[in-house]
């Protein structure tokens, strides 16, 4: 249910033209989100900015959604972030909770594909009568089947590809820095490189991308049906640790007039700061339980 990633060159006309049709920065105060989607082999791993506009005012809040799909811990779950407009977020996300919960009430097991429909069957109840440019990335997964990811705007709904951005944030700058990350592999190997790669790309996206929310959250999906997330902040700074200690030993290799016992002492110290950078790295998932008998 996941889409191969489609080549740069491929994504940037469009989005060229669908930034070409958006209002200038300048003709209110708006909220620019930036929300990341990865697909890797265990997780689906979600990224989005913290903040929101509510009338001529911003504040922060959560652009994740999750729905489970009952009581147990292998009974499944729907994951989501969104750029838009929260009240048809809100719409929607209310109509997926009221099915989920009457499909519960049958007694019968919901799999990823009634989830699908379900998320389906809302869109369209919400977005009926207007059209709309609301976007969201969606996550199904459920112990023993498939993980499903999805790409919405309004009603539309289609399979993602193996990494997908939404919001106004979805920009040439990001692109690019998701490129130079993936390359052309047909997904990341890992969770932790997908939270790497949303962090980064966002982090760096608010710095250049004018308007784009402050703060980061990251969320995931796994394959057996569980939805982990964490402060994208709090990973940010210790991965900008550790690029500050690579940036700092890259110049050290460089420079021939420093000893090679000095060198030494360098990659010494180089080794220390990463080691301590690594250990304050907060934990996307939790930790596997330990070995009994």
């Amino acid at each position: 249910m996941i889409r191969p990633p489609l080549p740069l060159l491929e994504r940037l006309p469009y989005e060229r033209q669908k930034r070409d049709n958006q209002p200038e920065l300048g003709e209110a105060l708006k909220a620019m989100t930036i929300g990341i989607g990865f697909a890797s082999p265990r997780a689906i791993v979600l990224g989005a900015d913290m903040e929101i506009t509510s009338g001529t005012s911003k504040h922060a809040a959560r652009k994740d959604y999750v729905q489970f799909l009952g009581n147990g811990d292998e009974d499944g779950v729907i994951g989501a972030i969104y750029a838009g407009v929260q009240m048809d977020m809100d719409a929607t996300w209310e109509r997926i909770s009221a099915k989920v919960s009457a499909f519960i009430k049958t007694s019968e097991p919901i799999s990823t594909a009634s989830a699908r429909a379900i998320v389906e069957e809302s869109l369209a109840e919400t977005f009926r009568r207007k059209r709309a440019t609301t976007e969201m990335l969606v996550a199904i997964a459920k112990k023993g089947e498939a993980s499903i990811f999805l790409k919405t705007c309004g009603k539309d709904v289609a399979p993602a590809h193996a990494w997908e951005i939404i919001g106004v944030g979805n920009s040439e700058l990001a692109l690019y820095l998701i490129q130079t990350m993936v390359g052309d592999r047909p997904q990341l190997e890992s969770e932790a490189q997908a939270a790497l790669c949303a962090t980064r790309v966002i982090e760096i996206a608010r710095r250049y991308v004018r308007m784009v929310g402050q703060g980061t959250r990251i969320t995931a999906v796994t394959e057996s049906g569980s939805y982990h997330y964490v402060d994208g902040g709090l990973f940010d700074k210790q991965l900008a640790s550790a690029e500050q200690c690579c940036g700092f030993m890259w110049a050290d290799f460089c420079d021939l007039d420093l000893s090679q016992e000095d060198f030494g002492k360098q990659f010494d110290l180089f080794k220390k700061r990463m080691l301590n950078a690594r250990e304050h790295l907060p934990r996307i998932f939790p930790r596997p339980p330990a070995p009994t008998g």
